[in-house]
């Protein structure tokens, strides 16, 4: 279990973690591993962060999370994850 604001957590089994979760749902949906892009910025993001086919990590987020990352893109409560989308798109989108 992380805390991450006083009325915000994350639970986990001991055995789980984000990207086991991830990788259950995604092959629930016949989705594949190079199709998927993690958000994140703490150190339970670093696995997710680092297995996803792109990484992206918080511009607050923690070294160990943002070295796990393959880019960083500004902070989630100033429009990060809007930035981080639109890298991801002009990079990866086709059509």
């Amino acid at each position: 279990t992380t805390c991450w604001k006083p009325f915000a957590l994350d639970v986990t089994p001991r055995t789980g973690s984000k990207w086991t979760g991830i990788v259950c749902m995604s092959s629930l949906f016949g989705i594949g591993r190079d199709e998927i892009a993690a958000f994140g910025d703490s150190e339970t993001d670093r696995e997710m962060l680092a297995d996803a086919a792109v990484g992206i990590a918080m511009e607050n987020a923690t070294d160990g999370a943002r070295a796990a990352a393959d880019h960083v893109t500004g902070r989630a409560d100033r429009d990060g994850i809007q930035e981080g989308m639109e890298w991801l798109l002009s990079r990866y989108a086709t059509g």
